[in-house]
């Protein structure tokens, strides 16, 4: 700008009509700041919609931004370009011989400070809002499951109600108990069962004495059966010697039987059979059994014993009486545990 006038080669007539022509075809600067608005508003538009992505969501839209951020960048490059040549050209038109070039690029520095912080600030916004994108879908992701559970909950609910409706329908109010009645009754319940359990105490010392009673008897017929035996011998005699010996052992003989008698009484005793030579069945009543003994052939003792018609462990029992050859205990066993 200090040069002389005339040595300026941008005064050459070619180079005049060149730069009026570059004045004339960017004298429309607006106009075409216009068009590229316009232009990228409808490329923003369209791109949207091509690709379907919702251009609200920071998340959904992180690649668009950088494919976004290269395109405006190549556009603030010819922007730039366009402007510093428009620049350049009023500068050497109408910029006046003293302007102060140390201000202009103070100016210039300042603004790119300016520029430069706002690109941080806009950085950490860009942080920012993908940080609370992040929230935002995690809380989207807890609400969803919240929403679900709570539809969960509600059916529970409303099959609940059905229920309970079903059960009002089911039991009318005039069919229910009240508390008190239901005292009541668990009161009767607990009465009646203080007056069981104390008839089963009772019936279990009548079982007491009746066992007593029982293994009495039998120890009295057990004691009865060597002088049965020996009237029965000395009837026998009588019988052979005749007359009045006779009339005794009648005598004699319809006492026995009716000692007998009274043991099948007092032991429900319905039949005795001599099924072989060694073998006796017992037939009894209370309770319904048949017990086989057997006897030895030769010294007549007792050798074992079964039941007939009944399913029962008497092994032990038998072995014990063998061993004592004790039959009457053998019964007795057997009926006590039979009425246990």
């Amino acid at each position: 700008m200090s040069a002389a006038l005339g040595d300026d080669p941008l005064l050459d007539p070619t180079a005049a009509r060149n730069t009026l022509a570059l004045i004339k075809e960017l004298g429309d600067r607006t106009a075409h700041t216009n068009e590229l608005k316009t232009a990228y508003g409808t490329i923003h538009g369209a791109l949207g919609s091509q690709l379907g992505v919702d251009l609200s969501n920071p998340l959904a839209i992180e690649e668009q931004v950088q494919i976004q951020k290269e395109y405006v960048a190549k556009l603030k490059f010819r922007y730039v370009e366009q402007s510093a040549k428009e620049d350049f050209i009023k500068a050497l038109s109408s910029a006046p011989e003293d302007a102060d070039m140390a201000l202009l690029a103070s100016e210039t520095s300042a603004a790119k400070t300016t520029l430069k912080e706002a690109k941080v600030q806009l950085e950490a916004t860009f942080a920012k809002h993908r940080e609370l994108a992040e929230q935002i879908a995690e809380e989207d992701a807890r609400v969803a499951d919240e929403v679900e559970e709570a539809q969960a909950l509600a059916k529970e609910i409303a099959d609940m109600q059905l229920e309970l409706a079903r059960l009002r329908r089911d039991h009318p109010l005039a069919d229910r108990v009240t508390q008190s009645q239901a005292e009541e009754i668990l009161d009767q319940q607990v009465e009646q069962l203080r007056d069981l359990d104390e008839h089963l105490q009772s019936l279990s010392a009548q079982h007491t004495e009746t066992r007593d009673a029982l293994t009495n008897a039998l120890a009295s017929v057990d004691k009865l059966r060597p002088e049965a035996a020996s009237k029965a011998r000395e009837a026998a005699v009588r019988a052979e010697s005749g007359g009045r010996d006779m009339m005794d052992a009648e005598a004699q003989c319809e006492w026995h039987r009716s000692a007998i008698q009274l043991w099948r009484d007092l032991f429900n005793l319905e039949s005795v059979k001599a099924v072989s030579n060694n073998e006796l069945w017992l037939v009894y009543a209370k309770p319904r059994f048949t017990l086989a003994l057997v006897f030895d052939h030769i010294t007549h003792k007792f050798a074992g014993a079964r039941l007939i018609d009944m399913d029962m462990n008497i092994s032990e029992s038998v072995d014990l009486a063998i061993t004592a050859n004790n039959v009457p205990r053998l019964i007795r066993d057997i009926l006590w545990r039979l009425q246990a």
